[in-house]
């Protein structure tokens, strides 16, 4: 369950995520019913080719089958197209510094640095969501239909879905890893896995 983030209404009461994934998966129920006439499964075909299509008219780069929403070159960064709607550019975090990325304070550089101690920076990208420096571990890539945790938010249940194209943040139903070491008085899950257990850690 996903809800709209916001650290001053905590009424707001979680909504379902959008998944065009599944508007794809009728799709292609539909077109093995119809394989026995030519004309339907072309424009079954047709459909199913729609779902990849990229809505905005910047620069596109061709997107994988596990990030089926358009990926939007801007500047230096990745945005995330999905029906007419494109969220915040992404960054590497090894891009910061360079030309056309976005500054970043001192003290969530510091943050950062702390972070990375215990997950590995490879996968590691920086938005702006909502005014805020947010960093993702964007393992299944940079508009991925996967929540992604925001790891250096003050809320540890804090995520965010790229491929949604929103930019917004939402909230998970709990916390599934331990006190995050690089956030002070972090809550956490006590008896969540440990993030020396964390997939891409050091």
């Amino acid at each position: 369950m996903l809800a709209l983030y916001a650290e001053d209404n905590p009424s707001i009461e979680p909504t379902k995520a959008r998944s065009k994934g599944r508007v794809c998966m009728q799709n292609a129920k539909k077109s093995r019913l119809a394989a026995s006439a030519p004309v339907v499964i072309l424009i079954a075909g047709m459909s199913l080719a729609a779902c990849t299509r990229p809505s905005s008219a910047r620069e596109t780069i061709a997107a994988t089958p596990s990030n089926s929403t358009g990926l939007v070159r801007e500047g230096a960064g990745i945005a995330c197209s999905y029906n007419g709607a494109t969220g915040p550019p992404s960054y590497p975090i090894h891009d910061i510094g360079k030309a056309g990325v976005p500054a970043v304070s001192s003290v969530d550089k510091r943050t950062l640095w702390l972070l990375m101690r215990y997950v590995h920076p490879s996968t590691l990208r920086f938005a702006y969501l909502q005014g805020r420096f947010s960093v993702f571990d964007a393992i299944g890539g940079p508009c991925s239909a996967t929540p992604y945790s925001i790891l250096n938010a003050t809320n540890c249940n804090a995520i965010y879905v790229p491929f949604d194209g929103t930019g917004l943040i939402g909230a998970a139903t709990d916390c599934n890893m331990k006190p995050r070491p690089w956030i002070p008085n972090d809550i956490g899950n006590p008896y969540g896995h440990s993030w020396t257990d964390y997939p891409n850690s050091h």
